[in-house]
């Protein structure tokens, strides 16, 4: 069935992942189940700069020559590095160990809960074909052509009007290209992959603060929102804002590990990620710079200087995304060709993006709450991570503001036709700093 050759094929990503992070040593003394969404995130990455690569030297894509360099740099990787490899399958166990002292009963409760809403994401991404407008005339249909072109062809990109970047596209490609064919519906088992991983991610960076009933709580409050729901398996799924999401959060979560180890190789993944997500969509780009911008700000204030030239790593590949889209002269987004800022508008722009944040169908009560945590945090005790995760959140919405009062297009439509998007890349972090302002509530 194409299914288990799909199912592989997100293994075989993982598995990429898993050997470069052990290789290099990017995340030491991080339990198994821990490195997975990392893992997932890096093999997707290298797999779109491998088919990248290939089209640029007019390599046509072919199943073995993509996967044939994996496995022996895997084979070469497992001797070179078996005793650590041995040792960290192991710490599989540190997740049951993690178990004790926690309310046995509401534990067992909530990772029911989490299981059956996995389950439910994965029977609804099954259950009927690709149906979301963007993911079947943009990320699926460029995909498809790749695949059946054995490449990347820039003239297309004139065809489906698209100045996107092209990793979503190149995982699409990727996994017809690993089951043989063009299917849909096979292919979006992807979807459910990055919630699951995106609840592991979750998780494991919530047991940093909180004990393992808390952690499970949070996740379970971020893993039922129907929006997140929606685009992991449902209607929505196809799009690139649950990829997005999934990339922002892992980039925050290695951003908060690095300003407590400060080490150079956890600032190397950081930097990949940051590229990855500034490639995924152009909604990236800003969160990526102002990520970066806090990061720099961080290495100054610590005098870590010699660590700036691995900055380079982020840059490189945006520039490089830069200079091809010049060279074959792909269109300029619509927004900045045709938009002007128009102040007038801000009374309605405003309005409209907070009813959009009050649309309780999407998402519960989540953005009430959030502003109520900021309320409490803003006469609190400031901690970094948390200062640092609404300022990632707020700079990131004033982004949207502004391009909603440029956009050519009557901006309430514009609003209502994707804030719900735009809010979901942000949700993941947005749930876990209301974990963390409310960390002190809960311990009372």
């Amino acid at each position: 069935m194409i299914e288990i050759s799909a199912v592989i094929s997100i293994l075989f990503l993982v598995l990429i992942g898993f050997t470069i992070v052990k290789s290099f040593n990017l995340l030491p003394q991080v339990s198994f189940l821990e490195l997975l969404p990392y893992s997932f995130g890096l093999g997707i990455g290298f797999v779109a700069l491998q088919l990248f690569l290939y089209s640029l030297l007019n390599i046509k894509w072919d199943i073995q020559i993509l996967i044939i360099p994996w496995i022996i740099f895997m084979i070469m990787s497992y001797f070179t590095n078996r005793k650590s490899i041995n040792v960290t399958l192991t710490s599989l166990q540190s997740f049951s160990h993690s178990l004790d002292g926690s309310k046995s009963r509401a534990v067992f409760s909530f990772c029911a809960l989490i299981f059956s809403l996995f389950a439910f994401v994965i029977f609804e991404s099954q259950l009927r074909p690709l149906m979301a407008w963007d993911g079947w005339s943009s990320w699926f249909l460029a995909g498809k052509i790749f695949y059946l072109d054995q490449g990347i062809n820039p003239q297309i990109f004139s065809y489906i009007e698209s100045e996107y970047p092209v990793i979503v596209n190149l995982l699409v490609s990727y996994l017809f290209l690993f089951i043989g064919q063009v299917n849909d519906k096979t292919a979006l088992l992807i979807y459910p992959t990055f919630y699951i991983f995106l609840s592991i991610a979750f998780f494991f960076t919530l047991k940093r603060y909180f004990n393992t009933g808390l952690s499970l709580f949070f996740t379970f409050l971020l893993l039922s929102t129907q929006n997140l729901i929606r685009h992991a398996g449902r209607y929505e799924a196809g799009q690139a804002d649950i990829i997005l999401g999934f990339y922002i959060f892992l980039s925050f979560s290695l951003l908060a590990k690095f300003i407590n180890d400060k080490r150079a190789k956890t600032l190397i993944l950081l930097n990949i990620m940051l590229a990855i997500s500034a490639l995924i969509k152009n909604e990236g780009m800003p969160f990526s710079i102002i990520l970066q911008v806090i990061t720099i700000y961080y290495l100054y204030i610590n005098r870590n200087f010699k660590l700036i030239p691995y900055l380079l790593i982020w840059g490189i590949p945006i520039l490089s995304w830069w200079f091809y889209k010049n060279i074959y002269g792909l269109s300029v987004n619509y927004i900045f060709a045709r938009g002007n800022f128009e102040l007038e508008r801000m009374g309605l722009v405003v309005t409209e993006m907070i009813k959009q944040m009050l649309n309780f169908q999407n998402w519960n009560i989540i953005w009430i709450v959030f502003t109520l945590s900021f309320i409490v945090y803003f006469f609190s005790r400031k901690e970094k991570i948390i200062t640092i995760g609404y300022l990632i959140i707020f700079s990131q919405l004033f982004v949207y503001f502004l391009i909603f009062m440029i956009t050519p297009i009557n901006p309430a439509a514009h609003i209502q036709n994707v804030m719900d998007r735009l809010l979901l890349h942000l949700l993941p972090v947005s749930v876990f700093i209301i974990g963390l302002v409310a960390k002190d509530k809960f311990a009372k």
